[in-house]
This record gives C-alpha cells, sequence and structure tokens, in this order.
C-alpha cells in the first residue's frame, strides 16, 4: 500500500526590477533554513536593486511505498 506525504523543498529565485526580464530559478531543493540563509545574505541582492534572490515553497507530493 502506497501513502502520499508532503516533502517541503524550497527554491531560490532571483527577481528582476526589470518588468521585461522574467524571474530565475537559480537553486533547488533547499530546506527552508537553507533557503533563508541564502537570501539574507547582502551578496544576493544587487545594491542598487536591479535584482534580489527570494525563496519559495515547492511543496510537492511523493509516494511512499
Amino acid at each position: 500500500m502506497s501513502a502520499v506525504t508532503e516533502t517541503r523543498t524550497f527554491q531560490i529565485i532571483r527577481y528582476w526590477r526589470d518588468p521585461a526580464r522574467e524571474s530565475e530559478v537559480i537553486q533547488t531543493g533547499l530546506t527552508e533554513a537553507e533557503a533563508r540563509q541564502h537570501c539574507q545574505d547582502p551578496t544576493t541582492a544587487d545594491p542598487n536593486r536591479e535584482w534580489f534572490d527570494g525563496y519559495h515553497d515547492t511543496r510537492r507530493d511523493t509516494e511512499n511505498d
């Protein structure tokens, strides 16, 4: 019998000030703590505010047998 469990992983997304530029996923498979730590690093945002990194919960279902 299979059970579906939810695995929480997070991805880092680079957001751009320029609306013509699409956001980019730059890292995946992180824990919330890892994603938060990345985004709190001052080097993950442009000093001129042209871009910044944020994180997103990528909840996904996985099956356990």
